[in-house]
């Protein structure tokens, strides 16, 4: 019994992203253990400041093998037990920790930006906590993107003065802001948190979601974007992933292996698509329906005769107006819908990659795996390697 690694987890559950990091972490251990776990107890549960020296002094002695941990202001008290650490960092890019668990926050910017091309904007904004490296980082990605679409963003800058920072304040200013930009427009929130600012700013002040602003955020924390109204659209992320190979690094660090990649990278997988971006931006009628045609039927093989049926022009005038307004063919956008449909289904369930193919009316495995290819840039087992859980 003595050989089993105690685990001292200082993860939050009150937010998505930890509960997903915690699932990951319990799936290992349950596959690769036992490991026992002190996690952090619950606010009203504290019999005293959980990261004082007193307390940490306690688990030191306890016996803990290792730590998994958000990045907390005392974060070096942590670091000085001398226990392997990983550290999921927030207010700090970087934390000398033994490994560390790091958010595609670039490539979650490049994903929302992508996302709302798509479906037809040119014009775009983004509102984010200017204070924070991983709001930067998804500014840049967002910005990057659309600006090599050929079009700019609108940057919302936070006040200085912390006192109108207060939300009763900031309101105001939010509210002026969201009101002086083009509509209609696509916006990104840095987090879904952020986002609920920019619903309740846009209901104040009279302006329709996604009617006027569509709006799109990061980290899918399922509760908070179902519980806004209108319901919000969010890049999701693999958290589950990373809580499972941040144990597997920790197993190894505990067991004195020397190991040279010390980062767990959180990759941004696909866009939930809740009411908050419900629409598309496409003054063209007839190409507009065909879009939506698609995306009903994405879980069947449709053909381009049959949509051009469907919003009743002649396949040739249907091909000519998607070129003109969307600048890709018929046959593009049916195959990337279907494809990307597949994508989360390699994520979202177990089933067998065969399997699946059926499922989206593919009945030939090898003619699946290279429209994947096409479309994704790597295999369908590739895919579901890094971005699904081990």
């Amino acid at each position: 019994m003595s050989n089993i690694p105690k685990v001292i987890l200082m993860i939050e559950t009150s937010r998505g992203f930890g509960r997903a990091l915690l699932r990951g972490i319990a799936r290992y251990a349950q596959q690769h253990g036992p490991w026992n776990f002190y996690h952090t107890p619950a606010f009203y549960l504290h019999s005293q400041d959980p990261f004082s020296s007193h307390e940490l002094a306690r688990l030191k002695k306890w016996g803990a093998t290792g730590i998994i941990m958000r990045e907390i202001p005392n974060h070096n008290d942590i670091l000085a037990l001398k226990l392997p650490t990983i550290v999921s960092t927030y207010a700090h890019e970087h934390v000398p920790a033994d490994g560390e668990i790091y958010v595609d926050n670039y490539g979650m910017g490049v994903m929302a930006a992508d996302y709302l091309l798509k479906r037809g904007f040119c014009r775009f904004a983004f509102c984010g906590f200017d204070e924070f490296f991983w709001s930067q980082q998804r500014y840049a990605g967002f910005r990057n993107c659309v600006q090599k679409a050929g079009f700019e963003v609108n940057f919302y800058h936070r006040p200085s003065d912390p006192e109108a920072r207060r939300w009763d304040k900031e309101q105001t200013i939010l509210i002026q802001w969201l009101q002086t930009l083009p509509k209609p427009i696509g916006l990104m929130a840095c987090i879904d948190e952020r986002s609920e600012h920019v619903v309740e700013a846009c209901r104040n002040a009279d302006i329709r979601i996604p009617e006027d602003i569509a709006l799109i955020s990061g980290d899918n924390d399922e509760l908070i974007c179902e519980l806004a109204n209108p319901s919000i659209s969010s890049v999701a992320i693999n958290g589950v992933n990373a809580g499972y190979h941040a144990a597997a690094l920790l197993d190894k660090l505990m067991h004195g292996q020397n190991i040279q990649n010390r980062k767990i990278t959180v990759s941004p997988t696909h866009v939930v698509t809740r009411h908050s971006t419900d629409i598309l931006a496409i003054e063209d009628k007839e190409v507009s329906l065909a879009l939506q045609y698609i995306q009903r039927n994405a879980n069947n093989p449709i053909q381009v005769d049959e949509i051009a049926q469907a919003v009743c022009l002649s396949r040739r005038t249907l091909e000519r107006r998607f070129q003109s307004v969307l600048h890709r063919s018929v046959l593009y956008e049916i195959n990337r819908v279907r494809m990307d449909r597949f994508a989360r289904m390699l994520i979202d369930t177990d089933l067998s990659i065969t399997q699946l193919a059926l499922v989206l009316g593919h009945p030939h495995l090898a003619n699946v795996s290279r429209l994947f290819q096409r479309y994704m840039h790597v295999s369908p087992q590739e895919y579901r390697r890094k971005f699904g859980w081990d």
